[in-house]
């Protein structure tokens, strides 16, 4: 699949090293909020039942889902691999959402 917005999302503060996150997902509504209590966010668990295209949201068509009732909740869910000329151990990574709409809690490395 050709990665959807390539481009660097803000031209005029473009970073040397940065890495673009959109594409595929794997993607899961929750709409009883108990994802946390299921632990969601581990590898091998199989709510994880649709793909997204990111940076589309779950309402529009662009995305695959197209769910256009209400839901408060839904998890996204990716693998990404750091690459090696980034020197991880001389400084941080920047995890950047340009669209979380309320409120977002983000599990790394579990």
């Amino acid at each position: 699949m050709k990665i959807p917005r390539p481009e660097y999302p803000r031209p005029r503060m473009v970073r040397d090293e940065w890495m673009n996150l959109n594409g595929k997902w794997q993607f899961c509504f929750d709409f009883g909020d108990s994802g946390r209590f299921k632990e969601l966010w581990k590898d091998g668990k199989t709510e994880f039942d649709r793909e997204i295209v990111v940076p589309f949201v779950p309402e529009s068509k662009l995305s695959g889902i197209e769910y256009t009732d209400f839901f408060t909740t839904c998890w996204y869910r990716r693998s990404v691999k750091l690459p090696a000329k980034w020197k991880l151990d001389e400084g941080r990574v920047l995890l950047h959402f340009g669209a979380v709409d309320f409120y977002c809690e983000v599990w790394v490395n579990e």
